[in-house]
């Protein structure tokens, strides 16, 4: 009998959290209240990211937000929508339309830090003041459809982690190894992502990867510069 409402106990729990989780909306033309949806928006990333919990996805809509963004574990982050769709019109946001584009000038932090289980998917991210795009220590998570361009302190650094990458691209990159992307200690798949225009003052105008396993199917490398391994560096 204990085991059975243990049991019974358990599986509310679960159905609790997952009959809990929501969708918070991000907008410029939001009145930053409530985030239930796109009318009562957030204004800011942060601020949905304040509000959420494991399990939620957060939607934001195209336009530029001026933010440094620390992730939080088990939600999920979804740009590329106009700001109209419906509960269920997820599958018509258009990334490459409707650019969601995060731009973070605080220096020496990442725009995106990464926490474990969570999702970055839809969003172009580009940064200023000796800063890089995203930053991944010590967690899982995945990250799709985005555009890392423009970073002066490289577009990604993977460390002791374990992330999938797909249809990502890695453009015209700055630091001083492994521009477009810095891996060290940590599992890694690329799948249909592209490396062009990267430039590393020392190696790995690229990929510069360390004590890693590096996986890559579909990819496309080019027009990186290095002082050595211009577009690897192993």
């Amino acid at each position: 009998m204990l085991r059975f409402l243990f049991l019974l106990t358990a599986v509310f729990l679960f159905t609790t959290e997952i009959a809990t989780a929501k969708t918070l909306y991000v907008s410029k033309a939001g009145d930053g209240s409530t985030g239930a949806d796109w009318a009562n928006a957030f204004n800011t990333i942060n601020q949905a990211l304040t509000a959420s919990a494991s399990g939620d996805q957060i939607w934001v809509a195209s336009g530029t937000y001026n933010e440094h963004v620390p992730l939080v574990e088990g939600v999920a982050l979804y740009g590329g929508f106009a700001g109209t769709e419906a509960t269920d019109e997820a599958s018509l946001r258009d990334p490459l339309k409707n650019h969601s584009t995060i731009v973070s000038t605080k220096r020496s932090k990442p725009v995106f830090r990464g926490f474990t289980n969570t999702i970055l998917d839809g969003f172009t991210i580009t940064s200023y003041n000796n800063t890089g795009g995203v930053s991944v220590d010590e967690c899982y998570m995945t990250i799709a459809n985005c555009v890392i361009t423009q970073n002066s302190a490289g577009g990604i650094g993977i460390r002791n982690s374990t992330v999938e990458l797909t249809n990502c691209q890695f453009l015209d990159n700055e630091s001083l190894g492994g521009a477009g992307a810095y891996i060290e200690s940590s599992s890694v798949s690329f799948d249909r992502c592209v490396f062009s225009g990267n430039v590393s003052s020392s190696g790995g105008g690229g990929l510069g990867t360390f004590y890693s396993k590096v996986k890559m199917v579909n990819c496309l490398l080019t027009n990186n510069e290095a002082d050595v391994g211009a577009t690897f560096l192993l």
